[in-house]
């Protein structure tokens, strides 16, 4: 019984504060604070094939390649976050926050997260419309305990009213 009540105590010990941040300004790369790790950020292979991001201050990372008129989410446009604790330690993550804007139309905007590499997922975020070009803020509080596997967040944007459109993000942050 001891050794449960250690095993446990010790578990809830090595739960620390700890961030990743993206800001996405001028690179992809994440900033990390306390014992997790981060991931340069990714693009779902409809994004990817052919173009290449970029960064700029004012609204963060943009790409070419969107699906324009899309009338659903498209599985593989997306944008890609991944955090993972470092060994022995639990991630509890509190919120996972970021902002969006678009070059113009309107676009819808939704946002997952999974700890299987999208076997399964969960919504982070009903869609919504992104209609704006200055970056809007989109604040989601969570309780996600997360240890021995990583966190991966997708931030999906479709149906743009016209061609050549993109969906921007920049500061995402994932705390616990």
């Amino acid at each position: 019984m001891l050794f449960i009540v250690f095993c446990l105590f010790s578990n809830f010990l090595s739960a620390q504060t700890a961030s990743s941040t993206w800001a996405l300004t001028s690179n992809g790369n994440s900033v990390n604070v306390g014992s997790v790790a981060g991931t340069t950020i990714t693009f779902g292979s409809g994004l990817s094939a052919g173009t290449s991001a970029s960064y700029t201050g004012a609204t963060g990372v943009s790409i070419n390649g969107w699906s324009n008129n899309a009338g659903s989410l498209q599985t593989d446009e997306y944008y890609e976050f991944k955090v993972t604790p470092n060994a022995n330690t639990v991630f509890n993550v509190t919120a996972i926050n970021f902002e969006h804007s678009r070059s113009s139309g309107n676009w819808q905007v939704r946002a997952y997260y999974s700890t299987d590499d999208f076997a399964t997922s969960t919504p982070l975020t009903n869609a919504f419309s992104s209609n704006s070009s200055t970056p809007t803020s989109n604040n989601n509080t969570v309780n996600l305990d997360i240890e021995n596997t990583t966190l991966t967040i997708r931030i999906y944007g479709w149906g743009s009213d016209g061609g050549g459109r993109q969906t921007r993000i920049r500061n995402v942050v994932v705390t616990g």
